[in-house]
């Protein structure tokens, strides 16, 4: 467990730093309070799930090849968002809310209304897989591959 101190409103300076994983430890991420500037680089990484909770705002994740499916939870709306995995890794997507400036591999959708759910080539088939869910509204949200 990792505790960020809280940034006070009136406080205009960023807060950074980096935290290295094992690779040798399977893990589960978990944001309370959303995140805001975030790049993960987590290709090495032996992921079970990563969940955001709070909404999501100028995030990219970079992620490996996980042990069967591993699932990518926000729970808020989201702005601004990438996930990149390795080539032959499927991936399954589910916004709640609608989306616009959405990138799926190699589809681009303007404005999609309602919920939206979109399965990778070949996910169904792939022994390694993400299951990405938007539980809010999204804009700019590009997924595809490495």
């Amino acid at each position: 467990e990792v505790k960020w101190p809280k940034v006070w409103p009136w406080d205009w300076s960023r807060t950074s730093g980096a935290i290295k994983l094992r690779e040798d430890v399977p893990w589960t991420i978990e944001l309370r309070g959303g995140a805001s500037d975030l790049r993960a680089e987590l290709s090495r990484a032996n992921l079970r799930a990563v969940d955001i909770a709070g909404g999501a705002s100028n995030v990219e994740l970079e992620l490996g090849r996980p042990v069967g499916v591993c699932a990518v939870r926000v729970a808020g709306g989201v702005s601004d968002f990438s996930l990149r995995r390795p080539a032959g890794v499927g991936v399954r997507v589910r916004i709640k809310g609608g989306a616009s400036g959405l990138v799926l591999d190699t589809f681009r959708f303007e404005s999609v209304g309602g919920l939206v759910r979109w399965e990778s080539h070949g996910f169904a088939e792939a022994e390694a897989s993400y299951d990405l869910e938007i539980a809010g509204g999204a804009s700019s949200i590009r997924v595809a591959i490495a």
